[in-house]
Parts: C-alpha cells; structure tokens; sequence
C-alpha cells in the first residue's frame, strides 16, 4: 500500500514537473516576423481604435532590409500610422480621405539591432517622435484627424510599403503618453494589459497569435507568409548548460541556441564575448545585441560556418579572429538564401569568404585588417555586396572569381592592397563605390559584361585596369588623382563613356597592346558619350595597340 502510494505520489510529481516545463517553454519571448514581401497582420476597424485627437504608437521593431520609403510599421487607413524606412521615421495623419499631413525624420536606424519607435498626437496638435526613449522631433499637426479605417501592422494597404524584420510590443494609447510614461514601459511587457484604461490594442505576440490583450481584444489575422517567431536567448556573462533559452535563464553558448532553436526561431545573444566556432543551420535568425556589445571570437578555424544551409539572416556581431582564424564567416556547399548585414569582421586570414552558394547579400558590414581579403566570393551566383566598408586588408578588399549575376554597389573601398578584383566572372556591376588609396581600385581579368558605373575612384596607384575582358563599360566614373585613371589590355570590347577623369598624375586612358584583331575600343565616340579628360600631368590618351580607336567627341 506504502509502495503504491509513494509511486503515485512520484507520478503526480512527474506530471507536475511535465506541465511546469511546458508552461515554462511557453513564457519564451514571441515575435512578429515579415520578409517585406506580401506579409502583415490585418485588424478590423474598432470603435476603440478611432482616435479623432490624441494618440501614442508604439513598437519595438528590428529590421532586415528596406524595399520601400515607407516600409509600415502601423497603418491605420485614412487615419494615422507610422513606417521606418532607410534612416528615417515617418509618422502620418489624415484630416479626411483625400487630405493628410506627414512627416519624414532623419535618424540613423541599424539594422539587425531592436529599435524602440514611439509616436504621440496631443489634442493641441502637437506631435512628438522617439527614438530608444529620446525626443528626436516635436511638430504641430491640425487635429481632429479622419478615424475610420481597417489596422494593419507590417504593411500600408496599397503598394508595395512592406515592413521586411521583427515586430514586437505593439501598442496603441487613446493618450498623448509622456516621455517617462513610454521610458517607464518600453522594456518591458504590460503587467496587466486589460486593467490599463487608455490602452486600446497590445499585440506582443507571446502567445503565439496576434490577438489583442488590451480589454478591447482587437484581434488580427496573419496574412501572407508572416508568422510568430520564438526568441531564444543565449548569454556568456550568465547563461548556462542548463538554461531554458528564456531571458531570465538563457543558454550559456550561441551554438546551444542554435542546436535547440526550432524551424524559423530567433537566437538573440545578449551582450558579452563568446569564444566558440559556430555552425549554422537553416531556417534561422541570428542576432547579436550590437557590434558595440556581442563579439564571437576564435584563435583557429572558421568562427562562423554556414555549409550548405538556406535562409539564414546573421547581424550584429563583431567577429575577431585574433590574428590567426581561418575564416571569420564562411558559406560553402550550396548555402543560399543567406544574408550577412550590421557586423564588424576582422582579424581573421579572410573576412568574409562565400564558396559555390547562390542568392547571398553582404550589406552593411566593417570588415578591416583581414590578413587577405575582406571579402572572397568564387563560384557563387546572385550575390549582392552593398555599403559595406572594406578597409587596411591584406590583399583585395573585395575579390570575385567566376561569379555569375553579382552586384558590388555603394561601398567604401580603402588602404587595401588592392580594391575590387573581377576575374573570370560574368554580368557584374560595380557602380556607386567610394574607392581610394588603394593599389588598384578596379582590377578585372577575363571578365564579361562589366559594368563599372558613377564610382568615386580616387588617390589609387592606378584606377581602373582591364586585362583580356570580352565586354567592359566604364561610365559616369570620377576618376582623379591616381597615376593612371584607366588601363585596358587585350580586351575585345570597351566603352569608356561620360567619365570625368582629371589630376592623375601621369595620364589619363593607357590603351595597351596585345589586342585582338577583332577589337572595338571606344572613349566617347559621341556627343552624348563624351569624356572629360582635363587636366592629367601627362597624356590624355596614350594608344600603344598600333591599332585605330574610336576617341572622337570628348573634352
């Protein structure tokens, strides 16, 4: 009778601990996720939501990319709302279906890093912003404003004013709330949502729906592919092997994360220093808590891996490889759908190397004092590498080989060995680049259909230099203060076109020889394609292919 009870009396203590873990499991941290392509949360219009002449929007957002001006965070047909687009926040009102007033303010938003944005409405007419709990702008708008109209969250209901990241906290007031009001709040959820009076709509996700659980229930409905999103968290200050992946208990190791993170879940690493070698998987949303505060770090082999993954989004991290790391980020064995933006790499032998994978975006990224190269990508398709700074690396600051459909677009290219390297590639465009002080800005072998447009090339030991390059166009380039602007050797096809080339110090286009019979080099060529080649130290055209070039009609 004791043994039967005692087992029973251990049964029921298992259950218990059962249910507890899961009802633990279930207070992890829940997000809105979008991809900017099609998904919102779509709310019906509500008495409780027409807001005629004082307001507060509120959210904590994160985002991955900007497709539009005004990607929306909150939008409330003909009524009011506010979107963040590339470093701005713009808030609107409408006084009627046909007349409104808007705003655009500038502020450097990171992306990959959460954000907080507030909006208030006064009934005076007074309009304030915030940012991370600051007063960035204070204005005047006419009130009472127009109040009907459906809600969406992550979306405008026309065009395409997608929201593309994270979405949490989302609150809606029937009052102007003060500064220390939304200080006092904004980190962390409402207590209890439905006894707070002014609150008219509190969506924070961590129920896994996007219900309502303000008093007044305003329920949305996922629309598209956006969905709910679990927060795991990992921490190396005090994290452990035990943890649960909550806030107040997270895992010890961002791999540890990764290991127990589930299909489309988020590993948020809180601040502090991880010494470990990671390896991706996919389906996945990596976030550092800033490159100020989250570094992972390692003496050997590759710090962060992603081998043959798809849609992986990783920001927010520096990556120090302390002199002696293989790599810090490598993608490899067909990775796709990988996006590496907001981090800082450096010190390692590569900063970033991308090897046989398509449809890859490095954005936004420092990478300095690499041994070789900043960035190597080989034998990848459909990548772009865009405002990236690429600095005092060993050998290129950005090298491609046998790439196919790869954009290199409004980076800062400086005191590497060499610029930008184009070998073997095919349909590349490098255009809007800030390149200086580097040994060559530009260097392409054996390339075809180049387009090297509106670049910035200056102070270089030689700007632009193409060697056996089926079909090159160099256009609207500033190219000064180098020895040589442009170099072209043994190439079949160049378009030198509405370039300013001036102040380089031995001339300006260096036609060289070894051309084959078949050739067609063109500088200018007409009115509407002229150069101005002015004021080089030597010469501003120097042909040594013993052939005729076509360099007619510049200045």
């Amino acid at each position: 009778m004791k043994r039967i009870t005692l087992i029973s009396f251990f049964s029921f203590l298992v259950a218990i601990l059962i249910v507890f873990s899961a009802s633990f499991a279930l207070a992890r941290n829940k997000v809105l996720s979008l991809d900017g392509d099609g998904d919102y949360v779509e709310i019906s219009d509500a008495i409780s939501l027409q807001l005629p002449d004082s307001l507060t929007m509120e959210a904590w957002i994160l985002q991955r990319a900007v497709h539009s001006v005004t990607p929306f965070v909150i939008y409330k047909r003909f009524a009011y709302g506010f979107a963040v687009g590339n470093n701005t926040i713009y808030h609107f009102f409408y006084r009627d279906e046909s007349s409104h007033v808007d705003k655009f303010i500038p502020v450097t938003i990171e992306r990959g890093i959460w954000n907080h944005i507030a909006v208030t409405l006064d009934n005076d007419g007074t309009v304030k912003a915030y940012f991370n709990g600051s007063l960035i702008d204070t204005d005047f708008r006419v009130v009472p404003i127009n109040i009907t109209g459906i809600l969406n969250i992550g979306r405008a209901p026309f065009g395409a004013y997608y929201f593309d990241g994270l979405i949490d906290e989302l609150r809606i007031w029937n009052v102007a709330r003060t500064q220390e009001e939304i200080q006092g709040n904004m980190d962390k959820p409402l207590e209890n949502p439905k006894s707070e009076l002014n609150l008219v709509g509190y969506w924070n996700f961590d129920e896994g729906t996007a219900d309502d659980l303000s008093q007044y229930e305003n329920n949305g409905e996922l629309q598209g592919d956006a969905y709910i999103a679990d927060v795991i968290y990992v921490s190396s200050e005090y994290g452990s092997p035990g943890g649960d992946g909550t806030k107040e208990d997270p895992y010890d190791t961002i791999q540890r994360g990764i290991n127990e993170a589930g299909w489309k879940d988020i590993v948020q690493a809180l601040p502090g220093t991880y010494t470990e070698n990671i390896n991706l998987r996919s389906d996945l949303i990596l976030l550092g808590s800033g490159i100020e505060n989250t570094t992972i770090t390692a003496a050997s082999g590759n710090i962060v891996t992603a081998n043959n993954v798809h849609n992986v989004s990783f920001s927010g991290f520096t990556i120090d490889g302390q002199g002696s790391a293989d790599n810090g980020i490598v993608c490899s064995g067909t990775t796709s759908e990988m996006e590496i933006s907001n981090n800082i790499i450096t010190d390692a032998t590569t900063g970033f190397q991308c090897l046989d994978s398509v449809e890859v975006s490095i954005e936004e990224n420092t990478i300095y004092q690499n041994i070789t190269h900043g960035i190597y990508c080989a034998g990848t398709s459909v990548v772009k590498i865009g405002k990236n700074s690429t600095e005092a690396n060993g050998s290129y600051g950005i090298m491609c080989e046998g790439q196919t459909n790869t954009s290199i677009t409004e980076n800062f290219v400086c005191q590497n060995w060499r610029g930008i390297f184009c070998g073997q590639d095919a349909v590349i465009v490098i255009e809007e680049n800030e390149i200086q002080a580097n040994d060559y800005a530009i260097h392409c072998v054996g390339s075809t259909q180049v387009d090297i447009l509106s670049n910035h090339i200056a102070n270089n030991r030689n700007g632009i230099d193409c060697h056996n390059a089926p079909k090159v166009n160099i256009a609207e380039n500033l190219i000064h203060s180098n020895n040589w602007a442009i170099l072209g050797y043994d190439s079949s096809y160049l378009l030198i076109a509405r370039n300013i080339i001036k102040h380089n110090l031995e001339g300006g286009i260096y036609c060289g020889e070894y051309w084959d019979d078949s050739f067609e080099l063109i500088i200018g060529g007409s009115l509407v394609n002229a150069n101005y080649i002015i004021d080089n130290t030597w010469r501003a055209v120097w042909n040594r292919t013993e052939k005729v070039i076509n360099a007619t009609y510049n200045y």
